[in-house]
């Protein structure tokens, strides 16, 4: 019967071909329109594409890069301050098992975007400084923000800015080129990220649930055995809601059972989509991580060496 209440004619009802296999119900979050995103009360003027002779890493003759990490591997700067011109925030990171320090609201929403994906093993703040000399006998330096290890156990350091445009500062361009030339000869990434990457997408709100339920206390053998043997009888990926039902209990608490599980990498959730019972789940990979701390260990400052570098040093502001 169709909407005005007369029988449908057989030639217009469609075939089972004609009806799409799966229709997906879209989240609230979805549906509404996306917060309009704040612009800095500040950005810089754009590169002035200066000639490389005049560039103040050649200016300045910066020779004998090193790199420097904290002796605990951990971080090597914690520029945590009650009265600053930016927040600050620290916490205790899951993935890592350690105290994490943040300068400003960008790196706290890249601590919950690394800290929610399966992607990443390991992460760390403030980690690695990349040192030169100049001729005047003093030396240039930058702390870069934070370093990870992906999946695939390759190390990626990033710099987080407000606005892509602080990157295109002269000065701010020149040192990371620099620092990423350092790098690439020790086999490991530079990236470069500004906020609007990180905060306020919906990839951002997607991992900021699974990140608030990441203490979530479950059961390491009871809770674990049902989600993954639910993804098991799936072949491999199974739906959201299934696995929620296997969990047992009100569907909130097993939602948050699986988020803290997905934190510790032992069930992967599709995060690219806000969670609905029809977001798939599947295993991921079993890694363990060992490259960046090992790497952090190399480099790290020894009792006999300076941690920090002397009162002569300038370095580029976070």
């Amino acid at each position: 019967m169709n909407a005005v209440g007369k029988i449908a004619h057989p030639s217009s009802i469609p075939d089972d071909d004609d009806i799409p296999p799966y229709i997906r119900t879209p989240h609230p979050r979805e549906c509404r329109r996306m917060r309009p995103r704040r612009e800095p009360r500040y950005l810089p003027s754009r590169r002035t594409h200066t000639d490389p002779r005049t560039r103040r890493s050649a200016a300045e003759h910066w020779h004998d890069p090193r790199l420097e990490a904290a002796p605990d591997t951990g971080q090597i700067r914690i520029n945590f301050k009650y009265g600053h011109w930016f927040s600050t925030t620290a916490g205790f990171s899951v993935k890592s098992q350690r105290a994490v320090y943040h300068e400003g609201p960008t790196e706290c929403a890249a601590w919950i975007e690394a800290e929610a994906l399966t992607s990443r093993l390991d992460l760390e703040f403030q980690p690695l400084r990349v040192v030169w000399r100049r001729d005047h006998g003093k030396t240039r330096h930058i702390t870069l923000d934070g370093g990870f290890e992906l999946e695939d156990h390759s190390i990626v350091f990033t710099e987080y800015k407000g606005d892509a445009a602080f990157f295109e500062e002269d000065n701010t361009a020149d040192l990371l080129d620099e620092a990423e030339e350092v790098l690439l000869r020790h086999g490991v990434m530079l990236r470069r990220e500004a906020a609007p990457e990180l905060v306020g997408t919906m990839l951002h709100r997607t991992l900021k649930d699974v990140f608030d339920d990441r203490n979530t206390a479950f059961d390491q053998i009871v809770d674990v055995a049902a989600a993954r043997e639910a993804v098991l009888r799936e072949g491999g990926m199974a739906p959201l809601g299934k696995v929620w039902e296997a969990i047992g209990g009100p569907v909130r608490d097993a939602a948050a059972k699986l988020n803290a599980m997905s934190v510790r990498r032992l069930v992967r959730i599709d995060s690219t989509l806000p969670q609905m019972p029809d977001i798939l789940v599947d295993l991921p990979p079993e890694r363990t991580a060992h490259n960046l701390r090992a790497f952090l260990e190399h480099h790290a400052t020894r009792d006999d060496e300076d941690a920090e570098p002397n009162e002569e040093t300038e370095e580029l502001e976070a």
